[in-house]
């Protein structure tokens, strides 16, 4: 059996307001459940987006440092 979370819930894993949360789900970037009039997430897929999130950050900051060095600037 699985745990599900509300929209709350998961904003506060991820550490997001709840309408930030609510264009992560409109954009289709966590899927979601609709139960009558709440949507329902499965801790899997909100943990899935942070870690997405997180390397695609970490990627970023690797290359900007990168590209710090490749211009000399000391970092």
């Amino acid at each position: 059996m699985y745990q599900e979370l509300t929209t709350a819930e998961a904003a506060d894993l991820l550490k997001v307001s709840p309408s930030h949360l609510e264009k992560l789900l409109d954009t289709g970037q966590i899927p979601f459940q609709e139960a009558g009039t709440q949507r329902i997430l499965l801790p899997e897929h909100v943990q899935r987006y942070d870690q997405n999130l997180r390397e695609t950050r970490r990627k970023s900051l690797e290359q900007l440092a990168q590209e710090a060095q490749d211009m000399g600037l000391g970092y």
